[in-house]
């Protein structure tokens, strides 16, 4: 089976039909997976009994492609239906059913997403490879024959690099290694290297388990790497044997391509290998607390364009992440996190100082409540981006400190990242 990655386009063709519905008909279709749209036309007599498709009423929709691979389309609707001309036949009229997906397992027919069945799944990540920081090739000097001059490049493939227990949840992380061979001889050695993660729980549980745990660890990931590591591939293993396996495909709803150097990294995993069993409990824990936190903080991370949306954004995340009770106010917050969590180092971020904390908090009351009272004490535009950096830094140290890492080892990391270093200054600049 054909790996699925989710920044790539895949097209089947096929018979698809609702299984919860034993007198349900096969309808034909093609199921497209892209990275922004998971969409199934279907065409034809069975295409009606789409017409009012909704998975939350209906369940998932079964299908088997011309390939002979089993899919599950799971948390779709019916976008629209009704009778409309085809290309082939642009003169008739033919029953048309458009369903619109989150997410599609590929490998087998899963009636219950949420069922507790798998034991493992494999994981692979945009710019892992850099994070374990591990180099596989090697070049040894080469010398001038009669053919001409001849090297040697040499890999090894390392063993785990770590494996670690999650306890609260019975679940493993191991790092495991794939070689790929290309056909391009003529340019390159034609090898591939892959790293991944695999995770592996001590009973069965579901595929939307495992995909939150896989996504979990990619905002995790994301925040050693600096900016943007996202999942690229899923796949869940139920047995022993690899026949048992499936892949899920879900929108790929990100839009940032950069691809990372070494430099962009603000802690490779040889620095926090001795502790990252530790770090990679807590992220857990908090990640299963302040889920609606990590997630905001990951997706507004790489973005460039600075506006009052990504300001808020990163403001309730401090928010979120420093408060003590539901009832504490804003402006107790930023007191007790200057206080508590950072004392002298609250001096790094010129947001925290008395007479820009009272701008900050009259900005977020001017914004958040229209209070027409504060228009006149708020950031102006370059202040405001200036602003939102300190803030996206701020949530940074607060996380880092959450898991294990001192707010001041965390500070002197960002201050010496190529690209975060700048923008912790001390001075506001008009």
């Amino acid at each position: 089976m054909e790996e699925l990655y989710f920044d790539k386009e895949y097209l089947f063709r096929g018979e698809w039909w609702l299984p919860q519905e034993n007198s349900s008909p096969y309808a034909a279709g093609t199921l497209a997976l892209g990275p922004q749209d998971i969409q199934l036309e279907l065409w034809g007599k069975g295409a009606k009994h789409f017409f009012s498709y909704s998975s939350n009423e209906d369940g998932p929709i079964f299908g088997y492609s011309d390939r002979g691979e089993k899919i599950t389309i799971v948390d779709g609707y019916a976008k629209s239906s009704g009778d409309t001309t085809h290309t082939a036949r642009p003169d008739e009229r033919f029953p048309h059913a458009h369903i619109v997906s989150n997410l599609v397992i590929v490998g087998e027919h899963l009636r219950n997403y949420e069922e507790p069945q798998f034991k493992k799944a494999y994981a692979k990540y945009r710019n892992l490879e850099l994070w374990l920081d591990t180099r596989i090739f090697s070049r040894e000097s080469g010398k001038d024959t009669p053919r001409g001059y001849e090297g040697k490049i040499k890999f090894t493939i390392p063993k785990s690099l770590f494996n670690l227990n999650y306890q609260d949840q019975g679940i493993s992380l191991k790092t495991h290694h794939s070689l790929s061979y290309t056909t391009d001889f003529y340019t390159s050695p034609g090898i591939r290297h892959t790293p991944y993660i695999v995770f592996e729980s001590e009973k069965n549980i579901s595929a939307n388990e495992f995909s939150k745990i896989a996504n979990s660890f990619e905002r995790l990931l994301s925040m050693f790497n600096g900016g943007y590591s996202p999942l690229l591939n899923i796949s869940l293993e139920a047995e022993e044997s690899e026949s048992a396996m499936v892949q899920l495909y879900a929108r790929f709803y990100r839009d940032y391509e950069k691809q990372l150097s070494i430099h962009d990294i603000v802690f490779r995993f040889p620095e926090i290998k001795s502790e990252l069993e530790k770090i990679v409990t807590a992220w857990f824990r908090l990640d299963e607390i302040f889920r609606i936190a990590t997630i905001q903080f990951h997706r507004q991370l790489p973005k460039e364009i600075y506006d009052v949306t990504k300001f808020l954004n990163f403001l309730q995340c401090v928010e979120v992440l420093a408060k003590k009770s539901s009832r504490e106010k804003f402006d107790s917050i930023l007191k007790n996190l200057v206080q508590n969590l950072l004392g002298e180092n609250s001096r790094e971020f010129w947001i925290l100082e008395e007479e820009n904390l009272r701008k900050l908090i009259d900005t977020r009351n001017h914004y958040t409540h229209l209070d027409s009272r504060s228009s006149e004490k708020i950031f102006n535009e370059r202040e405001l981006m200036q602003a939102t950096d300190q803030l996206m830094l701020l949530t940074y140290v607060i996380l880092f400190n959450k898991i294990g890492i001192s707010s001041a080892r965390a500070i002197d990391k960002l201050k010496s990242h190529q690209d975060f270093g700048w923008k912790m200054r001390k001075e506001i600049t008009s």
